[in-house]
């Protein structure tokens, strides 16, 4: 399959399921500290891009599922 077909086959799914992919633009620096300081990267981790995405993408899910208002 195609490089392609398959973004668009993952597109679909994602759609289909109610996700979405966002892609913003932030101070690494201060993101990654967060992380560690919060606890959900490890700081051997902090180095690590699909680790720092990972840790990114599970905070954001929490903070969705508890229903925070950040307001």
């Amino acid at each position: 399959m195609s490089p392609s077909r398959e973004r668009s086959r993952r597109w679909r799914r994602r759609r289909a399921s109610g996700r979405a992919v966002f892609r913003i633009e932030a101070d690494e620096a201060a993101v990654v500290d967060m992380l560690v300081g919060s606890g959900h990267l490890s700081l051997s981790a902090a180095d690590d891009p699909e680790q720092v995405r990972l840790a990114l993408e599970q905070l954001v899910s929490s903070l969705v599922a508890m229903d925070i208002h950040l307001t």
